[in-house]
Formats: structure tokens, C-alpha cells, sequence
């Protein structure tokens, strides 16, 4: 029996491959953490901007 894989890279698995390879001393263990969350930010704003009216 094999394991199970999980999903496949995304975004940011190319983000922080890229940084390793160019910038290796940019990145701090919480990296991977903010720029998932900055994603998924950025897609709450936009499926949220699609349903709710403008408030400004």
C-alpha cells in the first residue's frame, strides 16, 4: 500500500522555490505561512467584492 499524495504545487511552492534558489536569505520560517494567507486573502476579496455590495 502507498501513501496518499496531497495536492500538487501551487503558487506559492513556486514563490518560496524561486526565493531558495535567488534570495535563500529572505526567507524565516513563518514565510510560507503569510504568503498562504496573503492568497487566500486576496481570494476571500475577490469572491466577497462578487457578492456583497461597495460600501465606500
Amino acid at each position: 500500500m502507498t501513501a496518499a499524495s496531497g495536492p500538487g504545487p501551487d503558487p506559492v511552492d513556486a514563490l518560496l522555490s524561486a526565493w531558495r534558489t535567488e534570495l535563500p536569505d529572505v526567507l524565516r520560517p513563518t514565510t510560507e505561512l503569510s504568503k498562504r494567507i496573503t492568497q487566500l486573502a486576496g481570494a476571500l476579496d475577490a469572491a466577497t467584492r462578487g457578492v456583497l455590495p461597495d460600501s465606500a
